[in-house]
């Protein structure tokens, strides 16, 4: 019996999600994140009870790899001028790169304008937990 490596719906739907709300903004519709993912959108409602909480379990997947992206290799050892210096790095590294659209947490909030939205919940939890290498300088 072959095996396939295909992603389950719900990580398509977060991969989806990732990807269209940071790049279209959050206004994209659930027929186009549905249809992106691969997936029905009476699945997409079986496992999640709305987009928003699509795009809030997606902005949440993905913070431990953005955090690390301003995490500096050598916080212990690194004073707090440096830490600083090395997010700065970090951001201008990352605003270079192709298809770059800025801070995803930031786009939303901004958006959303209802920091009680799921996914304004999510951007406001993300920015009091912020690396302690970048806000503890």
């Amino acid at each position: 019996m072959a095996t396939t490596d295909k992603a389950s719906p719900r990580d398509r739907l977060l991969d989806a999600a990732a990807e269209l709300f940071y790049r279209d903004g959050v206004s994209i519709g659930v027929e186009a994140l549905c249809r992106s993912a691969g997936v029905s959108k009476r699945s997409m409602y079986q496992l999640f009870d709305s987009k928003d909480e699509v795009l809030a379990a997606s902005l949440e997947r993905r913070r431990p790899w953005y955090e690390a992206q301003l995490r500096s290799p050598d916080a212990e050892a690194a004073t707090p001028r440096e830490r600083i210096r090395y997010v700065f790095r970090r951001v201008e590294e990352n605003a270079a790169a192709p298809g770059y659209c800025g801070c995803p947490y930031l786009a939303v909030l901004v958006e959303l304008k209802d920091i009680e939205h799921p996914p304004g919940r999510i951007t406001t939890t993300r920015r009091a937990g912020r690396p302690p290498d970048a806000m503890d300088a």
